[in-house]
């Protein structure tokens, strides 16, 4: 059965994007190794290690594609997460424990933390633990993290995130929130 020919195109396209993408992080990986290597007296792998090691150490930090990514986007795992942020899983564990981190369970009962909750230094971002605290544990959490992403008309049709992320008023991802919370749970 032959695909639809915008479809290939379409795919053909993304295809090329994410090429075009892994070359840049590549690039850039190129010249902060060089760097390096020109910053000090050691060769890069007794410094690094070996590197397949750091490969596998870089690898870790990227979040992972899952069955939501067209919903919520990619994930970190908890090992994944601790290894980015340079803490503890167990530290990660903890701040789960408390809620300042969002995650959801999958069906396999593995904890999923999304990663649009950080920004580009992997920071909360600014506002979104005080929208979620809204509704606190009477929502299930793929429903708060789907809503979290779903575009608002309240909001110029941009998610809270994407608010949030742009600089947009907490106040208004608030009333938002609040008004959700209130529909939801009567």
């Amino acid at each position: 059965m032959a695909s639809h020919p915008a479809t290939a195109d379409s795919e053909m396209a993304r295809k090329r994007q994410d090429e075009q993408y892994i070359e840049r992080v590549l690039t850039s990986i190129r010249a902060r190794l060089r760097e390096a290597s020109n910053a000090s007296d050691v060769e890069l792998e007794t410094a690094l290690g070996p590197a397949d090691l750091l490969s596998a150490r870089l690898s870790c930090v990227i979040p992972l594609s899952n069955a939501w990514s067209g919903a919520i986007g990619a994930v970190y795992t908890q090992a994944g997460l601790a290894r980015a942020v340079n803490k503890s899983r167990q530290a990660i564990h903890t701040q789960i424990e408390h809620g300042t981190l969002l995650c959801a369970r999958t069906a396999d009962n593995h904890v999923v933390i999304p990663a649009f909750q950080f920004d580009e230094q992997l920071r909360p971002l600014s506002g979104l633990s005080e929208v979620v605290g809204t509704f606190g544990d009477e929502v299930d959490a793929w429903t708060l993290l789907s809503w979290l992403t779903a575009p608002q008309p309240d909001l110029d049709g941009l998610s809270v995130v994407e608010h949030l992320r742009a600089g947009g008023a907490l106040t208004d991802a608030l009333v938002l929130a609040r008004r959700t919370h209130s529909r939801w749970v009567r």
